[in-house]
């Protein structure tokens, strides 16, 4: 018994189209949001203010530099920043072999800059963050330091040339008096000493670099990465799973519209029975019974045989709307054909299935589904009509197929009714194949109701 649920259910979620891209959104949204999730970084910004060290040609000329040179400055550094060179030296001081992921931008013309680096988690993006701030301060303090020794060292030649020189020692050893300087070339020499002393000051300076803003976590501006992963994954799941369904309909050969139909049976009844919504005796369910009837082949008396396409097709209760509106117009009896795989057949259970038949009543037989009696074909031989019940999106033609030939067999009419069902399908409503052993039976391979 829980096999056949579990097998009705498994067929149930994967030859309808809906439930199997239900499941596909529901297994891609998983999938995408957890991969995305997986690679989900945090990103940590720090304004740094960018100082153009004054350089000693400026103190030599005593200049200053223009916008122009100030915004070339910062778009040089911005370049430094963002290079791969910056990135190892970065990773070198956070004594890590691989490259972080660090950016800066300028923003718009000022001298702000914000370096940011994005990592797993905020901890990871702020270390680097600042040993991004150390690694860049100790570079621009370092280049200072090297333009103002070659500075110095220019000086100095300089000075050493314009000084005279010692006087030299005659070869009596008497040194002659030095001749003193111009007044000219000592104020020169006295100058080249200040522009000295200015750039030793100028080298003694810190970095010019200000932190405005301490390395901080960024704010999220839109949707988590996880969400947009399960976005498009449920999207990207829900779509091959529908083209999934429909290769597997077209393969299986599953009926998927009433229209489908048409050419295998002599008329196919509407509406559509939907099944999980009948409820016996109420107003509805007598309607929708009258409604089916109308549209049989006339008939006072005989039997009709309701076979359904496969065991979840919903048999017994398309058996029980038309007995419910046969009974309405004169004597209706009831019967259902048993199960008889595990007994013996002998020709005294065929003739009592004939003498039902044969009685003026009209009786609706509930043949379960193909397979499931031997006796269905003598069923078949004394009917009026068969009526074969398929449910769609479920049940597959050529088990439509077979049902008709049992009616052209017969040279009998053949009429079919849709169904449509829920996704967990009820047992006790009818929907499970009929099982009574006839080993336990006392009369013919029936029961009457």
């Amino acid at each position: 018994m829980m096999r056949k649920y579990l097998r009705a259910v498994l067929a149930r979620l994967t030859t309808p189209l809906w439930p199997a891209a239900v499941a596909g959104i529901a297994l891609g949204a998983v999938i995408g949001g957890t991969a995305l999730h997986s690679t989900e970084t945090v990103e940590v910004d720090a304004l740094v203010r960018i100082f153009q060290p004054i350089d000693p040609s400026q103190i030599m000329v005593s200049g200053s530099a223009s916008p122009e040179e100030q915004q070339s400055y910062i778009s040089g550094e911005i370049a430094y920043l963002t290079s791969p060179g910056f990135a190892d030296s970065v990773a070198k001081q956070l004594n890590e072999t691989a490259r972080p992921a660090l950016s800066a931008v300028q923003d718009t013309q000022s001298p702000v800059v914000t370096l940011s680096s994005t990592a797993p988690d905020a901890e990871s993006a702020t270390r680097a963050v600042d040993a991004a701030v150390f690694v860049y301060s100790e570079h621009v303090l370092q280049q200072s330091r090297a333009r103002g020794q070659a500075a110095i060292d220019a000086i100095n030649n300089v000075i050493a040339q314009l000084t005279p020189p010692p006087p030299v020692p005659n070869e009596y050893g008497w040194v002659p008096e030095a001749e003193a300087p111009s007044p000219e070339l000592l104020a020169q020499i006295q100058q080249l000493e200040l522009q000295r002393q200015a750039i030793q000051v100028q080298m003694q300076r810190p970095a010019g670099v200000q932190i405005i803003q301490v390395p901080t976590e960024a704010e999220d501006s839109g949707a988590p990465m996880w969400a947009l992963g399960a976005l498009a994954g449920g999207l990207a799941g829900g779509l091959i799973a529908m083209a999934g369904g429909l290769a597997w309909r077209r393969r299986a050969g599953v009926v998927h519209t009433p229209s489908a139909l048409d050419e295998l049976a002599d008329s196919v009844l509407v509406p559509v029975v939907r099944l999980n919504t009948l409820v016996a005796n109420s107003d509805s369910h007598i309607k929708l019974a009258r409604l089916l009837y109308a549209q049989l082949p006339p008939t006072d008396s005989g039997s009709i045989l309701v076979v359904g396409a496969s065991t979840g097709s919903g048999t017994r209760d398309v058996a029980r709307l038309i007995a419910a509106a046969a009974g309405e117009r004169g004597l209706t009896r009831t019967i259902t054909l048993a199960d008889n795989l595990s007994a013996t057949y002998d020709d005294s259970l065929d003739h009592g299935l004939q003498q039902l038949l044969m009685s003026s009543a009209t009786t609706i037989i509930d043949g379960g589904s193909l397979g499931d009696s031997a006796t269905l074909p003598d069923a078949a031989a004394g009917a009026r009509q068969i009526i074969v019940v398929v449910r769609v999106g479920h049940d597959v033609a050529d088990s439509v197929r077979t049902a008709a030939q049992l009616a052209r067999h017969n040279n009998i009419p053949i009429t079919a009714v849709c169904t449509r069902a829920g996704l967990v399908p009820n047992f006790r409503r009818g929907d499970a194949p009929h099982r009574h052993s006839l080993d336990n039976a006392k009369s013919p391979v029936l029961q009457v109701n």
